[in-house]
């Protein structure tokens, strides 16, 4: 699912570029739990998206456990009252 413009959606899920530009094309979300909630927000908007799939960093050790932990305990129940 593509959201509302499939092409549009489908290059932006393609487009390559430096660390920057990835998180703006909604490709990787990454910061705060403010910043990643802010960028969900974003992306809702801008794709009409209803589900994400996340995709973690696992070679991160303890930052990877660390944020799977944000996510079940302050970003899931965001998502999941709006």
């Amino acid at each position: 699912y593509y959201g509302r413009d499939r092409e549009a959606q489908r290059n932006r899920l393609f487009a390559r570029g430096d660390l920057r530009q990835r998180v703006a094309n909604g490709q990787i979300l990454i910061g705060s739990v403010e910043s990643v909630w802010k960028q969900i927000q974003e992306l809702k908007q801008l794709v009409g998206c209803g589900v994400i799939d996340f995709t973690l960093a696992t070679q991160l050790g303890q930052r990877t456990s660390r944020a799977i932990e944000l996510l079940g305990e302050k970003i899931a129940p965001r998502m999941r009252e709006n």
